[in-house]
């Protein structure tokens, strides 16, 4: 059974931690956050990880972009493979985790979602047959306490949409909280938070006589938290170097 500490202890790492009890491949032996959760009083907890007594196979990380900082750090001096689906990382995140890789296995992605990242195939394949100019709208919907908007799922698709039509993300990249009208060559994201919604994803292209439509919706969080586990457990097999949910899947 491959052992795994856990950084961050919000909702995603709650589902991390109670689909992991009911796994035989797999044990939670720690906890870092900041505060203590109410739930998961059976596991040892800890306030930072250079305070983790024994290191663990594997950390999977669902905390803030300063965690996932601190994440990389620990685990480039430790040798710790390190899965992440942590949003909203900026450069400093990015770069910190590659030089992580060069040393362990890392594994960084906004959706652990089987269901997603399907989807992610389906999109590359429908940006690249369709001209470069037309118009995408990326639609997310999420619960109220997302902090990060667009989602970064969403801009995950932005980004594999552009690249497929070889174009300049940051010249083509527009967001609000409602659509807009279709402009040749735009990839405009949506962000919408409302209530408890999990999380759904919906991408429109608009050619000139047709509009077709991809998307995915989450029914619960345990197919993120199924999805780390499986993806981190995956990764403990793979030499050292930084990896995506695309990797892992065409495994």
């Amino acid at each position: 059974m491959r052992r795994a500490a856990l950084l961050g202890t919000g909702l995603m790492g709650q589902r991390v931690a109670e689909v992991m009890a009911r796994r035989t491949d797999a044990s939670l032996v720690a906890l870092i956050s900041r505060n203590r959760p109410e739930w998961g009083r059976d596991t040892p907890w800890y306030d930072r990880l250079d305070e983790l007594d024994d290191l663990p196979g594997l950390l999977i990380d669902f905390s803030l972009p300063a965690g996932t900082l601190a994440a990389a750090a620990w685990c480039r001096a430790n040798l710790v493979p390190l899965i992440s689906g942590t949003t909203g990382l900026a450069e400093a995140e990015r770069s910190a985790l590659q030089a992580t890789a060069e040393l362990t296995p890392v594994l960084w992605s906004p959706n652990l979602s089987r269901g997603v990242n399907l989807l992610m195939r389906s999109v590359i394949e429908t940006a690249a047959s369709l001209p470069p100019e037309t118009p995408v709208e990326i639609l997310d919907v999420h619960h109220v306490h997302k902090k990060d908007a667009p989602s970064g799922t969403s801009l995950l698709l932005a980004r594999a949409i552009a690249a497929a039509r070889g174009q300049d993300l940051d010249h083509h990249l527009s967001f609000s909280d409602k659509p807009t009208e279709p402009r040749p060559g735009m990839i405009h994201c949506v962000s919408r938070r409302e209530g408890e919604r999990i999380g759904d994803h919906q991408v429109r292209f608009f050619s000139r006589h047709e509009r077709i439509e991809l998307g995915h919706s989450a029914a619960e969080r345990d197919i993120y938290a199924a999805g780390a586990i499986d993806a981190g457990l995956w990764l403990l097999e793979q030499p050292a170097g930084l990896y995506s949910a695309a990797d892992w899947l065409k495994a």
